[in-house]
């Protein structure tokens, strides 16, 4: 909103430790990036993902406590402890707190809140759960598409639907939604991005404990009540059936059977998307 009314606001990247370490230029605004760092600062990314720093604004030592001093600054180079990526132009993406990011089989770390967050900026996408953990080999999702925005796009495009089951599987739509997973994708390490994605038959809802009171993602509750899903995706099954409950469009409610297909995000899509 500031951005569209013309203020160039600046994102800044700074650690009481560290001091300034990263700042967006004029003319070179990224809303998922922090910027590049800043003239004298010299930065690098352990392979567990953490973001190190060097510069002449260095902290000299936390006050006596010379045990963690040692841990957070080793060989001059501070240990911040975020979960950070530099982008192909030397932007640094600040994903989360080191702690509080995932790991995969092969020890590689993913941020899920990171992802979630930048895939609900999506028009097409309502929400979003990243999928992954030290059993898995990638990183999927779990999306719910935005019923009431792409039942609008469906009809300008002549797309047919019945239910928001059909609608969520139409490969047309899922093309929509690979865009901006390709999109959220690029600001990633190659090995934490997302592989695979499903498109849930429904809205995640409060009323079936998925969602608290304040919509907040019941990560734990929703991995365990679609065990079966997840299990197909890293099976490398197409899909699944499940039985819909549905309320069409003059009022009347049924059960239906449908298939949720487990869709790949490097799969070429179709042209069917915003234009």
């Amino acid at each position: 909103m500031i951005h569209a009314i013309g203020i160039e606001l600046r994102q800044n990247y700074v650690t009481t430790e560290a001091g300034f370490i990263s700042s967006h230029s004029k003319g070179e605004i990224r809303l998922e990036s922090v910027g590049r760092p800043a003239l004298g600062t010299e930065v690098r990314i352990t392979e567990t993902g953490e973001l190190l720093v060097r510069s002449n604004s260095m902290f000299s030592g936390y006050h006596k406590d010379p045990a963690k001093t040692a841990a957070a600054l080793v060989d001059g180079w501070y240990h911040t402890g975020d979960a950070v990526n530099i982008d192909e132009d030397g932007h640094l993406v600040y994903l989360d707190r080191l702690e509080h990011v995932g790991e995969l089989s092969s020890g590689v770390k993913y941020a899920p809140q990171y992802i979630e967050s930048q895939l609900r900026f999506s028009t097409y996408i309502k929400n979003a759960i990243v999928i992954g953990g030290r059993d898995r080999d990638f990183v999927a999702a779990i999306l719910n598409a935005d019923f009431a925005v792409l039942a609008k796009w469906a009809e300008h495009h002549q797309v047919a639907f019945t239910t928001f089951a059909d609608l969520s599987q139409k490969d047309a739509v899922a093309d929509l939604v690979r865009e901006d997973l390709l999109r959220v994708n690029s600001y990633l390490p190659e090995p934490a991005r997302v592989k695979k994605f499903v498109l849930l038959h429904k809205e995640f809802d409060p009323d079936e404990a998925e969602l608290t009171r304040t919509r907040t993602l019941r990560r734990a509750f929703i991995e365990e009540r679609y065990r079966d899903l997840i299990s197909t995706i890293y099976r490398g099954a197409g899909g699944i059936k499940v039985k819909v409950p549905v309320t069409y469009r003059d009022g009347r409610k049924g059960v239906v059977a449908t298939a949720i297909k487990v869709r790949s995000v490097s799969d070429k899509v179709t042209g069917n998307g915003r234009a």
